[in-house]
């Protein structure tokens, strides 16, 4: 069986979620045999719909490594938890997004395996050119995640995996939004500015002030503090725009300020700029009274580079 490795599988992963395509682990599929090598490239093109010049596959032992100018082949022989692998086809498998995203623990960064970790437990995926695809079902969870990472710990990438899981949540409908919340909620020392963790597209009971029974009217936050009575409300153009969407956007911020809550709305353009992040950083600050001192010398030159990559292409 030939397996589907690290950002091949993360692409066909991405794929499937676009398309709203399940798939099943069958903890045996990659004991199977291995497709005739001539047919090896050309398979895997049907299977991730074009051509790629860097395709990488593993199989479980050096025996059934085959050199291919077009295809890196990696071995991985060490034990793996049941369920790893879904059968895509006769002699090709997949990892579940779990062993995926400990994959690619191996060629990311901590901050691209923790933004890694937000798509795959939020409501979005990112889908090559086009952009994103939205709306779509969570690959899986921080509990998944760090029970998968904690029982595969003998595999390469545990130990960064495990740690950029640590600053993960659960719930991320937008590149947009993972990107916001951990520049505003990773730690100093990371170049975030170490706000305390909030809530990624928490609810709002606004029962009382719209009249109904309790808890029968929750409106959603794109980050919350919800001790603090704190929003951001993040003014996206992906689904719609005009006179509809400002009036549904000012409603809505209409209901949560008559139910205690302060709003910061925040703008693409605001993103584009570090400067711009800042004073979003700012008016939080301001409401919550939290207070946010780095002691660590070169902390703008880390804050630059976290938003650099954060925020690579705006």
């Amino acid at each position: 069986m030939v397996i589907l490795y690290g950002p091949t599988a993360l692409r066909y992963l991405r794929m499937c979620r676009s398309s709203r395509t399940s798939l099943r682990p069958a903890s045996t599929a990659h004991r199977e045999a291995e497709p005739p090598h001539s047919r090896l490239y050309g398979e895997l093109c049907d299977l991730l719909g074009e051509p790629d010049p860097h395709f990488v596959v593993m199989v479980t032992s050096s025996s059934q490594k085959r050199s291919h100018k077009r295809i890196r082949v990696v071995v991985d022989s060490g034990k793996f938890p049941k369920g790893s692998f879904c059968k895509l086809a006769p002699f090709y498998g997949c990892p579940v997004p779990e062993l995926a995203f400990l994959q690619m623990a191996n060629c990311n960064t901590l901050v691209g395996q923790t933004v890694l970790g937000f798509e795959l437990c939020g409501s979005y995926t990112l889908d090559g050119d086009r952009g994103a695809a939205y709306k779509v079902p969570p690959s899986t969870s921080i509990k998944k995640l760090a029970q998968y990472c904690g029982r595969a710990s003998l595999h390469g990438g545990s130990k960064k995996a495990l740690r950029a899981i640590r600053y993960v949540e659960d719930g991320s409908a937008s590149p947009q939004e993972t990107s916001l919340y951990l520049m505003l909620c990773l730690p100093c020392r990371l170049g975030g500015f170490g706000f305390p963790r909030g809530t990624l597209n928490g609810t709002v009971d606004v029962s009382s002030v719209t009249q109904v029974r309790y808890r029968e009217d929750l409106r959603r936050c794109d980050i919350l503090w919800e001790r603090e009575k704190v929003a951001i409300e993040y003014e996206s153009t992906e689904f719609h725009s005009g006179s509809e969407k400002l009036e549904a956007d000012a409603a809505r911020r209409t209901l949560l300020q008559a139910a205690g809550f302060s709003v910061v709305t925040v703008t693409r353009n605001q993103l584009r700029s570090l400067g711009g992040v800042r004073r979003v950083a700012e008016a939080v600050l301001k409401l919550t009274k939290w207070r946010i001192n780095p002691r660590i010398p070169d902390y703008a030159e880390r804050q630059r580079a976290l938003f650099n990559e954060l925020f690579p292409f705006w």
